[in-house]
């Protein structure tokens, strides 16, 4: 394999520089209001991010173990649900 048919990796850097600003402010909103954990900035997110699936709701989850689960729980329901 020669180095111009190799897949070129995402460059994580450029992207943060070109949305720095925005990202910065965030992050000090976040740390200023101490809402690590919950809190408004949580709910905005997850109701953005429901939007943007085209969803009726979404749950933000702290790792892969907990979103596993609850990916399972309401395939479950909604398989259930179905029948």
């Amino acid at each position: 394999m020669n180095a111009s048919s190799k897949i070129p990796m995402v460059d994580l850097r450029a992207q943060y520089d070109a949305h720095r600003a925005e990202f910065d402010a965030a992050l000090s909103g976040c740390l200023a209001a101490s809402s690590f954990i919950g809190g408004s900035d949580l709910k905005a997110f997850e109701e953005e991010f429901a939007a943007f699936c085209v969803a009726s709701s979404s749950a933000a989850a702290t790792a892969l173990t907990p979103s596993n689960s609850l990916c399972a729980r309401y395939s479950d329901w909604a398989t259930a649900a179905a029948k």
